[in-house]
Protein backbone atom coordinates (compact mmCIF):
# COMPACT_ATOMS: atom_id res chain seq x y z
CA UNK A 1 0.00 0.00 0.00
CA UNK A 2 1.00 3.39 -0.94
CA UNK A 3 -0.20 5.18 2.97
CA UNK A 4 3.04 7.01 3.53
CA UNK A 5 2.94 5.21 6.99
CA UNK A 6 4.77 2.04 8.48
CA UNK A 7 3.29 -0.91 7.89
CA UNK A 8 4.15 -4.84 8.55
CA UNK A 9 4.21 -7.26 6.04
CA UNK A 10 2.36 -10.41 6.12
CA UNK A 11 4.47 -12.18 3.50
CA UNK A 12 7.55 -10.89 2.68
CA UNK A 13 8.53 -13.69 -0.13
CA UNK A 14 5.66 -13.43 -1.68
CA UNK A 15 3.20 -10.80 -2.99
CA UNK A 16 3.15 -7.95 -0.41
CA UNK A 17 0.39 -8.22 2.46
CA UNK A 18 0.85 -5.01 4.61
CA UNK A 19 -1.13 -4.08 7.78
CA UNK A 20 -0.58 -0.59 9.06
CA UNK A 21 1.21 0.00 12.60
CA UNK A 22 -1.22 0.81 15.89
CA UNK A 23 -0.34 1.91 19.12
CA UNK A 24 2.99 3.24 18.32
CA UNK A 25 5.33 3.64 21.32
CA UNK A 26 9.02 5.29 21.06
CA UNK A 27 11.07 6.22 24.44
CA UNK A 28 12.40 9.24 24.08
CA UNK A 29 16.06 8.04 24.30
CA UNK A 30 15.18 6.10 21.48
CA UNK A 31 16.15 2.60 22.95
CA UNK A 32 12.29 0.87 22.77
CA UNK A 33 9.99 1.27 20.02
CA UNK A 34 6.58 -0.75 20.52
CA UNK A 35 3.52 -1.27 18.56
CA UNK A 36 1.02 -3.67 17.63
CA UNK A 37 -0.47 -4.98 14.62
CA UNK A 38 -2.49 -7.41 12.60
CA UNK A 39 0.38 -10.33 11.94
CA UNK A 40 -1.05 -13.63 10.14
CA UNK A 41 -4.91 -12.77 11.59
CA UNK A 42 -3.85 -12.37 14.68
CA UNK A 43 -3.30 -9.08 16.83
CA UNK A 44 -0.06 -8.73 18.19
CA UNK A 45 2.46 -6.54 19.57
CA UNK A 46 5.92 -6.36 18.97
CA UNK A 47 8.79 -4.52 21.10
CA UNK A 48 12.10 -3.23 19.08
CA UNK A 49 15.19 -2.62 21.34
CA UNK A 50 18.21 -0.29 20.37
CA UNK A 51 21.15 -1.66 22.47
CA UNK A 52 23.85 1.23 20.52
CA UNK A 53 23.91 4.17 19.03
CA UNK A 54 23.56 3.33 15.51
CA UNK A 55 20.13 1.09 16.48
CA UNK A 56 18.85 4.51 18.48
CA UNK A 57 19.85 6.31 14.89
CA UNK A 58 17.25 3.71 12.97
CA UNK A 59 14.44 4.28 15.68
CA UNK A 60 15.03 8.35 15.74
CA UNK A 61 14.59 7.88 11.48
CA UNK A 62 11.33 5.72 11.99
CA UNK A 63 9.82 8.44 14.83
CA UNK A 64 10.68 11.21 12.20
CA UNK A 65 9.22 9.39 9.42
CA UNK A 66 6.49 8.12 11.76
CA UNK A 67 5.45 11.45 13.05
CA UNK A 68 5.76 13.91 10.02
CA UNK A 69 5.08 11.32 6.90
CA UNK A 70 7.53 10.66 3.70
CA UNK A 71 7.62 11.33 0.08
CA UNK A 72 10.48 10.92 -1.92
CA UNK A 73 12.01 13.97 -3.72
CA UNK A 74 12.87 14.60 -7.22
CA UNK A 75 15.88 15.23 -6.17
CA UNK A 76 16.50 11.71 -4.75
CA UNK A 77 19.25 9.58 -6.92
CA UNK A 78 20.46 7.50 -4.19
CA UNK A 79 19.87 4.16 -3.24
CA UNK A 80 21.66 3.53 -0.29
CA UNK A 81 22.38 0.40 1.90
CA UNK A 82 24.33 -0.17 5.44
CA UNK A 83 24.91 -3.16 6.42
CA UNK A 84 25.95 -3.70 10.06
CA UNK A 85 27.72 -7.31 11.61
CA UNK A 86 28.00 -7.28 15.35
CA UNK A 87 27.58 -3.53 15.90
CA UNK A 88 30.30 -2.61 13.49
CA UNK A 89 29.90 -1.25 9.91
CA UNK A 90 30.33 -3.44 7.50
CA UNK A 91 29.74 -2.13 4.05
CA UNK A 92 28.43 0.51 2.28
CA UNK A 93 26.67 0.11 -1.14
CA UNK A 94 25.07 3.11 -2.96
CA UNK A 95 23.88 3.44 -6.53
CA UNK A 96 22.67 6.47 -8.63
CA UNK A 97 20.55 6.00 -10.96
CA UNK A 98 18.63 8.02 -13.44
CA UNK A 99 14.44 7.96 -13.35
CA UNK A 100 14.62 6.03 -16.39
CA UNK A 101 17.11 3.24 -14.00
CA UNK A 102 20.76 4.30 -16.07
CA UNK A 103 23.29 3.82 -13.66
CA UNK A 104 25.31 7.27 -13.40
CA UNK A 105 27.57 6.63 -10.58
CA UNK A 106 28.35 4.05 -7.52
CA UNK A 107 30.26 3.72 -4.14
CA UNK A 108 31.18 0.23 -2.97
CA UNK A 109 32.93 0.76 1.14
CA UNK A 110 33.18 -2.85 2.60
CA UNK A 111 35.78 -4.27 5.75
CA UNK A 112 38.21 -6.73 4.56
CA UNK A 113 40.91 -8.10 7.23
CA UNK A 114 39.28 -5.45 9.62
CA UNK A 115 39.81 -2.33 7.47
CA UNK A 116 37.61 -0.82 5.31
CA UNK A 117 38.15 -0.76 1.51
CA UNK A 118 36.74 1.06 -1.41
CA UNK A 119 36.02 -0.73 -4.77
CA UNK A 120 35.86 2.00 -7.27
CA UNK A 121 34.72 1.39 -10.85
CA UNK A 122 36.24 3.13 -14.10
CA UNK A 123 39.20 1.93 -13.87
CA UNK A 124 38.22 -0.82 -11.65
CA UNK A 125 41.18 -0.86 -8.39
CA UNK A 126 40.32 -1.81 -4.73
CA UNK A 127 42.43 0.53 -2.38
CA UNK A 128 42.31 0.34 1.68
CA UNK A 129 40.75 3.37 3.35
CA UNK A 130 42.53 5.53 5.87
CA UNK A 131 39.78 7.99 6.65
CA UNK A 132 36.14 8.12 5.75
CA UNK A 133 34.25 11.37 6.44
CA UNK A 134 30.55 12.54 5.89
CA UNK A 135 30.21 16.11 5.33
CA UNK A 136 28.00 18.64 2.92
CA UNK A 137 26.07 15.62 1.57
CA UNK A 138 29.17 13.92 0.72
CA UNK A 139 30.99 10.87 1.54
CA UNK A 140 34.68 11.66 1.47
CA UNK A 141 37.13 8.46 1.67
CA UNK A 142 40.46 8.60 1.75
CA UNK A 143 43.72 6.28 0.73
CA UNK A 144 47.18 7.51 1.15
CA UNK A 145 47.10 10.73 -0.63
CA UNK A 146 44.24 10.03 -2.69
CA UNK A 147 40.90 11.36 -2.06
CA UNK A 148 37.82 10.62 -3.29
CA UNK A 149 34.49 12.30 -3.19
CA UNK A 150 30.96 10.99 -3.63
CA UNK A 151 28.10 13.27 -3.88
CA UNK A 152 24.70 12.29 -1.39
CA UNK A 153 21.58 13.33 -3.19
CA UNK A 154 19.16 12.61 -0.58
CA UNK A 155 17.28 14.48 1.73
CA UNK A 156 18.91 15.80 4.35
CA UNK A 157 17.41 14.18 7.32
CA UNK A 158 18.01 11.13 5.80
CA UNK A 159 21.66 12.37 5.34
CA UNK A 160 21.72 12.93 8.80
CA UNK A 161 20.81 9.68 9.72
CA UNK A 162 23.18 7.49 7.74
CA UNK A 163 26.06 9.99 9.11
CA UNK A 164 24.86 9.12 12.62
CA UNK A 165 24.51 5.64 11.80
CA UNK A 166 28.07 5.93 9.94
CA UNK A 167 29.72 7.32 12.95
CA UNK A 168 28.00 5.47 15.82
CA UNK A 169 28.25 2.01 13.95
CA UNK A 170 31.90 1.40 15.08
CA UNK A 171 34.11 2.69 12.08
CA UNK A 172 37.67 1.54 12.76
CA UNK A 173 40.23 3.27 10.75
Amino acid sequence: MRTQKFEINQQPFGEPDTKPLKNIVLKRDFSLLTFDAEYRRRETSFSISAANPCERAILAFFAHVNENGFSISESDLDDTQLVFKNGLLFSITIYKNTKEYQLIDSLDIFTEGGALTLMRRDPWEKLKLDKLLLESSNIISQSGDRQFTYHLDMQAFIFDTIKKMIESGGVRL
